[in-house]
């Protein structure tokens, strides 16, 4: 019993009190920590390749150089996307314009940030009030009994 004392004060415990209102888990801001950034980067990044694979998609127009404006003529040059070949103009142009596919980078980024922020009040985000409202569906709602079951009137 003895022995068992003496070892029990070699080994020295530190407590620390943590208060209430500190979050235990690193955030860049409120309800936004280390693996929200993560869904987030990783929507940016497919957000990338979307925008990417869409500007492979274009099309080709050709024409004569008397049909074009004097005005469209003059700043007329041959560059990767035009080609001028004597009388005839070929131009490649893109089918989605780069406007327009800018937002298939920012959709997703935005989206994951909805999706992923926590909201300071619940401790809970989008996705995880979806899982538990999921959860509560599947439950049982209705529970069948008799009155006066087990009384002995």
């Amino acid at each position: 019993m003895y022995e068992y004392d003496e070892q029990e004060q070699d080994i020295k415990i530190t407590h620390y009190l943590v208060p209430t209102n500190v979050s235990t888990r690193f955030e860049i801001f409120e309800g936004f920590g280390w693996t929200e950034a993560k869904y987030v980067a990783i929507a940016l990044i497919c957000g990338l390749a979307l925008y990417l694979l869409t500007g492979l998609f274009t099309r080709t127009e050709q024409f004569n150089i008397k049909d074009i404006p004097q005005a469209e003529t003059i700043g007329l040059k041959e560059n990767k996307n035009t080609k001028i070949e004597g009388n005839i103009v070929t131009r490649k142009k893109e089918v989605i314009p780069k406007a327009v596919r800018f937002f298939f980078i920012l959709v997703p980024g935005i989206g994951a940030y909805i999706v992923t922020k926590r909201d300071p009040s619940t401790g809970m985000s989008l996705v995880t009030n979806l899982q538990a409202a999921r959860e509560f569906a599947k439950k049982q709602k209705r529970y069948l009994f008799k009155y006066n079951s087990g009384s002995e009137v």
